[in-house]
C-alpha cells in the first residue's frame, strides 16, 4: 500500500491524486508560484479539479468564487 493512503484525511489536499498539503507547501516553496506549476510539480487537481480552489488558496490566486455564510 502507497505510504499516502495511510495519512490522515485532513492532510491530504488532493483525493484523486492523494497529494498531501505538505506536498503542495513544498512545491510552492520550490518555486512554484502558479496554479499550473503546482499541478505539473504535484499532480494535484489534475483529475476532478475538485480541490483547485483549496489549492489556489494557497499558491495566494484569488478564488473565482464567495463562501457561502
Amino acid at each position: 500500500m502507497p505510504p499516502n493512503l495511510l495519512l490522515p484525511a485532513e492532510d491530504v489536499i488532493c483525493n484523486c491524486m492523494r497529494v498531501t498539503e505538505a506536498t503542495v507547501c513544498k512545491a510552492i516553496a520550490a518555486g512554484a508560484r502558479q496554479l499550473s506549476q503546482v499541478q505539473d510539480r504535484t499532480g494535484a487537481g489534475a483529475m476532478c479539479g475538485g480541490c483547485i480552489p483549496r489549492l489556489e488558496r494557497l499558491v495566494g490566486a484569488q478564488a473565482a468564487y464567495q463562501p457561502a455564510v
